[in-house]
C-alpha cells in the first residue's frame, strides 16, 4: 500500500510540474515572437515593442554616420525613445527581415538574421540598409522577453529622388 501512495505523491508532484515543463521554448513560437515585434515596429506600435523588452536588455551594434563607423547602445528606456522618435519623423520606412537562424539553449533562444530597411529622409534621399541582427531571447515569468539585439549594419546605399 505504501509504495501505491508514494507512485501517487511522485505523480502529484510531476503533474504539478507539468507547467514547468509547457513553457519550454520552440522555434514556431520565436519565429511568432520575431514577426509580432517586426509587426508592431513597422506599425509604430512602440507600447508593443517596450513591452516584450527586458528591462535589463541591451541594444547595441555599429552603424555608418557620414563615411564613418559608430557604435551604439542603448537601455530598454533610450530604446523606446528612439523608436518614438523614428516614427515621429515618417520616413516610409520599410523593413524585411530574411535567412532567420535559430539556436535554442534551455530558456534562451538566439536568433540571427539579415535584415533590409529602406526609408526616405526629410530632403527626399532614399537610404538603404543591411544589417545583421543577433536577438538573445528568453523565457521570463512565462513570457518571451527579448534580452539583447545587437545589429552590425553591412551596407548603406543613399539615392536621390
Amino acid at each position: 500500500m505504501r509504495s501505491i501512495a508514494r507512485t501517487l505523491v511522485l505523480a502529484s508532484a510531476l503533474a504539478g510540474s507539468l507547467p514547468l515543463f509547457a513553457e519550454a521554448l520552440v522555434a514556431s513560437d520565436l519565429k511568432a515572437f520575431t514577426a509580432k515585434m517586426d509587426a508592431a515596429r513597422a506599425r509604430c506600435d512602440i507600447d508593443t515593442v517596450i513591452d516584450r523588452v527586458s528591462p535589463l536588455a541591451t541594444i547595441s551594434g555599429t552603424g555608418f554616420a557620414q563615411g564613418d563607423t559608430t557604435m551604439y547602445r542603448f537601455n530598454k528606456q533610450q530604446y523606446g525613445a528612439l523608436l518614438k522618435l523614428l516614427c515621429m519623423e515618417d520616413l516610409n520606412y520599410k523593413y524585411t527581415r530574411t535567412g532567420e537562424r535559430i539556436s535554442i539553449d534551455g530558456d534562451q533562444a538566439t536568433i540571427t538574421s539579415d535584415v533590409a530597411e529602406s526609408f526616405v529622409t526629410q530632403e527626399g534621399q532614399t537610404v538603404l540598409t543591411k544589417i545583421r541582427d543577433k536577438t538573445v531571447i528568453e523565457l521570463i515569468d512565462g513570457k518571451l522577453m527579448l534580452v539583447q539585439l545587437v545589429s552590425n549594419q553591412t551596407e548603406a546605399n543613399i539615392a536621390s529622388r
